[in-house]
C-alpha cells in the first residue's frame, strides 16, 4: 500500500515538471538533432535537401578560414580567463570586506551596471569611441600628437580583435562579480574575521581563504566563462561584422555570416555542432579533472 502511494505520490509530482519538460525538448533538445541532421545535408535553406553524410565535416576539417576563427575564439576564451575572473573575484573581495559600509550598494551596482546595458548598445557605443575617424581616442591622439593613440582601432588586424575582446570582457565581469559577491557573503564573518587577527593580508586572504573556500562557484564562472565566450556573437558582429576578413571573427559571427550570408546552410550548422562539441568536450574533461584533483586531495 505504501509503495503504491508513493508511486502516486511522485507521478503526481512529476506531472508539474511535464511543462518545462516540454518547453526544454522544443526549444532546445529537438534543435540540436534537427542541427546534426541538416549538417549531413546539403542545403541552401530553400532547395530540397540532399543527404551526403560527413561530407561538411570534412570540408569542415581543410578548412583554413575556420581555423583562423576557432583561434579567435579561443584567443578570447583565454583572455576571459585570464582577466575576467581574477578581476571578477578581486572586485567581489573588495566589495565585499573593503568597501562595505563605504559606498557598498553604489559600487555593487556600478559593478554590475555594465551587464544591465544590452550588448548591442555597448557595442554600438565602443564602435563610436575606437571610430578612427570622430572616436575620442583619436581627437586625442590627434590633439596631443599621441601617435600610438591615434591608430586605426577596428580596421587593423593587428589589434581588432583585442580591441573586441576587451568590450566583451568589461561588459561581463559584473556577472561573474555578483556570483562571487554572493558566495563571499555566504562565507561565515569568523572565518574572515580570526584571519585578519592573525593579520593575513589581503592577497593571501583571497588566495588562501577565498580560493579553496569557493572553489566550486569557481568551476562554476569557469565553465559559464568558457561556454558564454564559444557562444559570443553580438560584440564581434555589431562592431567589426567581423573583420577585416576574418580577423575579428567568432565561429558564431562564421556561421551566422555561411548560413544567412553565402546561404551555406548546411554547412552553418555544421560549425553550429562543432561549438556544441568544444563545450561539451570543454565541460566533461574539466569536471573529470576537477574531481580527480579533488579525490586526490
Amino acid at each position: 500500500m505504501r509503495t503504491r502511494l508513493r508511486k502516486g505520490v511522485n507521478l503526481f509530482s512529476n506531472l508539474f515538471l511535464t511543462p518545462a519538460i516540454l518547453v526544454y525538448s522544443v526549444f532546445v533538445i529537438i534543435p540540436v538533432f534537427l542541427t546534426f541532421y541538416y549538417s549531413l545535408t546539403d542545403w541552401d535553406g530553400v532547395s530540397p535537401k540532399v543527404f551526403q553524410w560527413f561530407a561538411n565535416y570534412k570540408e569542415l576539417i581543410l578548412d583554413e578560414n575556420y581555423w583562423v576563427v576557432a583561434k579567435n575564439n579561443f584567443t578570447l576564451v583565454l583572455i576571459a580567463l585570464v582577466v575576467q575572473n581574477p578581476v571578477a573575484l578581486v572586485l567581489a573581495y573588495f566589495v565585499s570586506r573593503v568597501a562595505k559600509g563605504k559606498g557598498y550598494r553604489a559600487f555593487r551596482s556600478v559593478y554590475f551596471l555594465p551587464v544591465v546595458i544590452s550588448a548591442a548598445a555597448t557595442a554600438l557605443m565602443f564602435s563610436l569611441m575606437f571610430n578612427n575617424q570622430v572616436g575620442p581616442l583619436n581627437y586625442l591622439g590627434r590633439t596631443f600628437d599621441w601617435k600610438w593613440l591615434d591608430i586605426s582601432w577596428l580596421s587593423d588586424p593587428k589589434i581588432v580583435l583585442y580591441v573586441v575582446i576587451s568590450v566583451q570582457v568589461w561588459q561581463y565581469i559584473g556577472i561573474q562579480f555578483i556570483i562571487f559577491l554572493a558566495a563571499i557573503q555566504s562565507i561565515p564573518e569568523e572565518i574572515l574575521e580570526s584571519a585578519y587577527l592573525d593579520g593575513v593580508s589581503n592577497l593571501k586572504m583571497v588566495w588562501f581563504i577565498l580560493l579553496p573556500l569557493l572553489w566550486e562557484v569557481v568551476q562554476i564562472c569557469i565553465i559559464w566563462t568558457v561556454t558564454g565566450c564559444l557562444k559570443a556573437f553580438d560584440h564581434a558582429w555589431l562592431m567589426t561584422w567581423g573583420g577585416p576578413g576574418y580577423a575579428s571573427t567568432y565561429l558564431p559571427v562564421y556561421m551566422f555570416r555561411t548560413a544567412f550570408k553565402e546561404f551555406g546552410f548546411s554547412y552553418g550548422c555544421t560549425i553550429a555542432i562543432s561549438i556544441l562539441f568544444f563545450s561539451l568536450v570543454f565541460t566533461v574533461l574539466f569536471k573529470r579533472f576537477v574531481s580527480r584533483e579533488t579525490t586526490q586531495f
